[in-house]
């Protein structure tokens, strides 16, 4: 079950950095991941696979603060700019490769099952929408 939820976010994560590569016209190369998932090495092994790319982890999984005192100590003077920040604070940890026979099996799944998964559910999406909206639950 676990192994099932991991997926079904990371997918997710997939889709989504496909769809910014494809407007920035930008390729991403490497992952790096802090945050609580970041510390389940099958997380993270998962993410390499699915993405095809070799995922770091960071020193931390207090991301947003490390991310919050580089720019206050880029605000403050003590780095001239974020390159220098992330230098100074930000040390990778493990490294997750891909492997690509699980890849290719999770792209075959990616393009076959997952991307066509919204569209058919869409619909339902919709209604779950219009119901929160007109109870105003959430």
């Amino acid at each position: 079950m676990y192994r099932a939820i991991i997926e079904g976010i990371v997918f997710e994560m997939y889709h989504s950095l496909r769809n910014m590569e494809r407007r920035s016209g930008l390729r991403i190369r490497q992952l790096y991941v802090a945050g609580g998932g970041a510390q389940s090495d099958t997380a993270c092994q998962i993410t390499a696979d699915v993405f095809g790319l070799p995922v770091k982890r960071i020193q931390t999984h207090e991301a947003s603060g490390l991310g919050a005192s580089m720019v206050a100590f880029l605000w403050a003077g003590v780095f001239q700019n974020y390159d220098e920040a992330i230098s100074h604070m930000v040390h990778e940890g493990d490294t997750f490769l891909p492997n690509q026979d699980v890849h290719s099996i999770y792209m075959e799944i990616y393009k076959g099952a997952y991307r066509k998964i919204f569209t058919r559910l869409e619909p339902v999406y919709k209604r779950i929408l219009k119901t929160i909206k007109r109870r105003d639950v959430l």
